[in-house]
């Protein structure tokens, strides 16, 4: 309780060092010089709530990269119910490390929400993640940033073709397809090592074919020997 005396023609005044989120009774006394006591006029009174304090300031628990362009974020953020309301929303700020924190952000209307993921980001990147809490008496001071780095896109699959090229003697008439996995980027070795790998094997299959071919005469000559043998 206390008072303070406004004089003149004064009709306002600020009251100080009162307690956040409290009921406070006010009564105003109008005194002139011919009053006899305080209080011996007319007087008003009126009864009003100190506002709260803004939200305590919330603290990232983890920050953890779950896919090339997501980062999972998880924080805590408590209030003092004698002193502050309820928080209606938190506010998250993300950057690319390095870059101001500005824009984008992301607003959860939800209170009870703790955990969110963080999508549309860039691979291999290292980004800031910051929180504030907000209430009616208005938004927390931002977290401590929290840095974490993005993953790392995989390859994409490699793509399968299948070409026509002669590789086998063209006294065969043969004509030998080849499979290869072609690479985003093959390097020359890569490509030095494809190329013997597909010559090593046309040369198997030309001796394959030369045996196929060569075997039935060598069996006919040897028939035709023992034929000639038996008939002396």
């Amino acid at each position: 309780s206390g008072f303070e005396i406004v004089s003149g023609q004064r009709t306002e005044a600020i009251i100080e060092d009162l307690q956040p989120l409290t009921t406070y009774e006010f009564t105003v006394v109008v005194l002139n010089s011919v009053s006899d006591e305080v209080g011996s006029s007319s007087e008003e009174s009126v009864s009003t709530m100190t506002a709260p304090l803004v939200p305590n300031i919330p603290t990232i628990t983890s920050l953890i990269p779950v896919r090339p362009t997501g980062l999972n974020v998880t924080w805590i953020a408590t209030i003092d119910p004698h002193t502050q309301t309820d928080i209606n929303m938190f506010r998250i700020e993300y950057y690319i490390d390095g870059e101001d924190p500005t824009e984008p952000v992301i607003m959860i209307n939800d209170p009870d929400i703790r955990s969110i993921t963080i999508s549309e980001l860039k691979d291999n990147t290292t980004y800031g993640v910051r929180i504030q809490a907000i209430n009616s008496g208005g938004p927390s001071e931002y977290s401590t940033p929290v840095t974490q780095t993005t993953l790392l896109s995989p390859l994409g699959p490699p793509s399968v073709s299948f070409s026509d090229s002669p590789l086998l003697s063209p006294s065969l008439s043969s004509t030998f397809f080849s499979t290869s996995l072609l690479s985003s980027s093959p390097s020359p070795t890569q490509s030095n090592a494809r190329r013997n790998t597909i010559l090593t094997t046309s040369g198997r299959v030309t001796v394959i074919i030369v045996v196929i071919i060569t075997l039935p005469i060598v069996l006919f000559c040897f028939l035709v020997s023992q034929i000639n043998y038996f008939s002396f």
